[in-house]
């Protein structure tokens, strides 16, 4: 279950988890080439741009579903 604020988007909690793991020298383009998705369209998620829906859908399932954000012990960390 995804618990957001009163003004809280679903993008924004996709973000905020997102920015949990892409810290330091664990980059965006990191990100994408570990988990196969398009580093374009990280980029500008990221920076609050506009993307496509199935970007944001496969993106969701990774961060909700498939994706420990919290583990350290995927690829590349």
């Amino acid at each position: 279950m995804v618990s957001l604020s009163k003004d809280e988007q679903l993008t924004d909690w996709m973000r905020a988890e997102l920015r949990k793991k892409i810290t330091g020298r664990y980059r965006v383009i990191h990100f994408a080439d570990d988990y196969n998705v398009s580093s374009y369209q990280l980029y500008r998620f990221m920076n609050g741009e506009s993307v496509n829906m199935d970007f944001i859908n496969s993106l969701f399932s990774l961060i909700y579903e498939g994706l420990d954000i919290h583990s350290h012990s995927k690829p590349g960390i």
